[in-house]
This record gives structure tokens, C-alpha cells and sequence, in this order.
């Protein structure tokens, strides 16, 4: 199969659409070769016809729109999908990709389209979205591709289409409108999905507690936890144990400041983040986890730092890092966040393994303090020291955060191309958390300069 279908929308190049030739429209697949006119005999689509001098191209028209949302509200109500614009159709039944047929101003259009997409899906569909892509002609002309998750919000209907407002499904190579039987279970079906979704969140939360200091029994743990779950559905990960790369952390992500500086933000005990233990299976999963016993010099107290990492087969990712003492000093905004770029790094990989590249993710983040009693793990009453990004060890941890434990709201990663974006938002509510203006750092494509 072509590298079409594995690969990020934003990674996909002019080679892989020529790889497309042949390839039979189905399931997930959907060829068209031009924008749809509703008498294609007699004239084409505005945005087919080159505009006046001085003038802005116009269309694409409401017939278009219509008939290419329709596809892609089929694909949003089943499994999701690739629409491609631009290709030929070959007389095949199914069809099959044919040879390039270059579209106008492939950019513009998609950006164009990108934008109706909100006015003509309803609710909007999440993480949709549309490429153009320069092949098989001049500059700036080339195919469109719409690249369709499977929605977490379906069904979906057309909110603008002239005639009707059909909620439609996919089958097999064909869009149809769904029925109201169909309608009311699919709405069943979401309801279920958002029970899913909680409660593999409250399963992973249960989880915490599980990772204590075997050498600290009876004492304090700070910590956080960070959880990513998959919204539109499981993915399908095969023996996600045996996968090496899912169960490496590595020690730091690179920010820059706005002056064009680097920083680094380091997890906890960047230094001796690779001494692991093996990976072991857990059910329908594996486990690695890491351990440190230290002593400060300075205060003579003792130490024990403790990490896990959980990946699933269905794609559900577990970092918690915790540090064990009668009186932890506290916890940093560096080891969230770098944290948070392993989880990151991870989930983009786990998508590649499972074949679905554009796969949405929720991310949960929880602060814990907790004393480590016969009956489990207490949360403290207090609230817990917090130290900044710019900290140095003289003036560690001056912030304070309560009430223990916190919750921040949570994230959604679609493409890896939003990556970046968890990361700085991260940033920002960590520094609103204890009410201090976030530091002048931000994360853009080089955020996978972890080492």
C-alpha cells in the first residue's frame, strides 16, 4: 500500500500522490477529479475559470461544497478518510486513481474550503483538515487532499446543503444518507464513547496509586500524572510490548525564548532517566519503569525518585513520575512539561504504528501530594511548594499550588503539526496556575529535540 495513508497530512509530497495511481476508491478512500457543477456538460465550477485582471478567483460553488461535504460527513460518521481532488477517475467500478489533473490554485482553495468546512458540518468536525499540494502542473497548481478523523462528535449532518440536511455514512466506496434508526444509535454509540473515554482516564487515575518507594514505606509522594486517550476510538497497536521505541523517555525538550535563545527543560533527574528497568506486559499493554535513590548533601535528607510508563494496545499512554521523602521539597514546572513532550513524542508514534497518522488525542494532567499510608495514598491537606521554569536550586520552589490535588483542564493533539501547541498552552497554564504571567519561552517543530 502506498505511504500515502500512514503518513501526517502535512508530510505528504507530490511522490506519494503519484503512488496513489491505481488504488481503488473504498472505505476510507475517495477520488475525485475535479470540483463538482451541477451540469458539467454545459459549464464547470467558478473556481475552474481564470478571473479578470485584477480581479480574485471566485468560487468554489454551493454545488461543490455540497457535494464534497457530503463525502466528508460520510467519512466523519464512519471511519474516517482521505478525499483526494485532483486525481482522474478511471471508468473502473470501483474507481481507481488515475493520472494528476492539476487544480487552480491548490493552496487557496484549500484554505477556502477549510474555512466553509465550518459552516457546512454540523457540529464542525474535528481535526478536519485540507492540503494543497503542488503536483502535475504550474506553480501553485496541484490536487487537494482532506484528510477526515473518525469524529468523536457523530453524527454530523450538512448544515447548508440546499435540498435536505442528511446526515450521511460510508459504504464501501459509496456515500449514503443515514436513516433516523441510524441517527439514534450512532448518538447512542457517542454517548458510549464518551463513557469510554472517562473511564479510561479514571482507570489510568486508579493506577497512581500503584507506584510507591519500596526502600520509603510510610512516607510523602509528590508527583504528577499524565494520561493521553484516544477520542474517535481504541487504536490498534499490535503487541505493544514488544515495541521498543513506545517505552523510551528521553531527558529534555528544547524551547527558545523570543530573543532566539535555547533552553532546555529537563525532567526529573534528567541524568539518570535511561537507568530502566525491562519492559514488562500488563494486560493488552507493557510497563517500564525507572527508579533512583539520592541523598542531598545540604539538608541530609534521603530520596527516592520514581517514573512509569504504560502504552497500551489501544493507544492509551501513562507517564507518572513521583519523588518519595518525609518532606519533599516540590515540584517543578520543568519536569511537567517535559514530561508532557515524552507523552507527546510518544502518542505520534503510537499513531504511526497503528496506521492512523491524524488520530485525536485527549490529554489529562493531574498535581499530586499524598502521604503513603497502610490504606493507600492520602492526598495531603496542604498545598504543595511549586517551582518556576527559570528557577535555579538557590531559589527553587517559591511558588505554592492548591488546593492538592489539581486537575488542569484538558488538552487535545490532533495532527503532529499541533504538537507544539499542547506544549505552549502547557506552558501557560502551569504559570496561570499560580497566578504569574508565563515566561517569554515557546515550543514550535523542533519540539522532538528531545535527547
Amino acid at each position: 500500500m502506498s505511504n500515502f495513508f500512514s503518513k501526517p497530512l502535512e508530510a505528504i509530497t507530490e511522490k506519494d500522490v503519484l503512488e496513489l495511481q491505481d488504488t481503488p476508491e473504498g472505505q476510507l478512500f475517495e477520488i475525485k477529479e475535479t470540483l463538482p457543477a451541477e451540469d458539467a456538460r454545459k459549464r464547470l465550477d467558478a473556481w475552474m475559470s481564470a478571473p479578470a485582471q485584477g480581479q480574485s478567483r471566485r468560487g468554489p460553488d454551493d454545488y461543490a461544497k455540497e457535494g464534497l461535504f457530503a463525502e466528508l460527513n460520510a467519512f466523519a460518521n464512519s471511519e474516517g478518510g482521505w478525499l483526494v481532488l485532483g486525481l482522474e477517475e478511471t471508468a473502473d467500478k470501483p474507481s481507481r486513481a488515475g493520472a494528476i489533473k492539476p487544480l487552480p490554485e491548490c493552496h487557496e482553495l484549500a484554505d477556502r474550503l477549510q474555512r466553509a468546512a465550518h459552516d457546512w458540518l454540523d457540529p464542525p468536525v474535528p481535526g478536519l483538515q485540507f492540503r494543497g499540494i503542488e503536483a502535475g502542473g504550474g506553480p501553485r497548481d496541484g490536487v487537494i487532499i482532506a484528510r477526515v478523523p473518525r469524529s468523536p462528535l457523530a453524527p454530523h449532518r450538512l448544515n447548508k446543503a440546499r435540498r435536505t440536511q442528511e446526515a450521511y455514512k460510508r459504504v464501501g466506496d459509496e456515500t449514503k444518507p443515514m436513516g433516523m434508526r441510524e441517527i439514534q444509535d450512532m448518538t447512542l454509540e457517542r454517548a458510549l464513547g464518551h463513557s469510554r473515554i472517562e473511564g479510561a482516564f479514571e482507570e489510568a487515575r486508579q493506577r497512581y496509586g500503584e507506584l510507591v518507594s519500596d526502600h520509603f514505606p510510610q512516607t510523602r509522594l509528590i508527583g504528577f500524572q499524565i494520561v493521553a486517550v484516544p477520542s474517535g476510538g481504541p487504536l490498534a497497536i499490535d503487541r505493544a510490548y514488544r515495541r521498543e521505541p513506545l517505552f523510551q523517555r528521553y531527558a529534555k525538550v528544547t524551547g527558545q525564548f523570543s530573543q532566539g535563545q535555547s533552553f532546555d527543560v529537563c525532567v526529573l533527574n534528567d541524568k539518570y532517566v535511561g537507568v530502566a528497568e525491562r519492559i514488562r506486559p500488563v494486560l493488552r499493554g507493557g510497563q517500564r519503569k525507572w527508579t533512583r535513590q539520592w541523598a542531598n548533601p545540604r539538608t541530609q535528607r534521603s530520596y527516592e525518585d520514581l517514573s512509569s510508563l504504560e502504552v497500551l494496545d489501544s493507544g492509551i499512554i501513562s507517564i507518572v513520575v513521583k519523588s518519595a521523602c518525609d518532606d519533599p521539597p516540590g515540584l517543578s514546572m520543568n519536569w511537567i512539561i517535559a514530561e508532557m513532550a515524552n507523552v507527546l513524542h510518544l502518542l505520534a508514534l503510537a499513531r504511526q504504528l497503528a496506521g492512523n497518522p491524524d488520530a485525536e488525542y485527549l490529554i489529562e494532567v493531574d498535581l499530586r501530594y499524598d502521604d503513603h499510608l497502610d490504606t493507600g495514598l492520602v492526598p495531603v491537606k496542604d498545598k504543595f511548594r511549586f517551582g518556576y521554569l527559570e528557577d535555579d536550586d538557590e531559589q527553587r520552589f517559591r511558588a505554592t499550588v492548591g488546593k492538592n490535588p489539581v486537575r488542569l483542564p484538558r488538552y487535545s493533539a490532533g495532527s503532529d503539526a499541533e504538537l507544539p501547541d499542547v506544549l505552549n498552552l502547557l506552558l501557560r497554564d502551569l504559570y496561570n496556575l499560580v497566578g504569574r504571567e508565563p515566561a517569554d519561552l515557546h515550543f514550535d517543530s523542533s519540539w522532538t529535540r528531545i535527547s
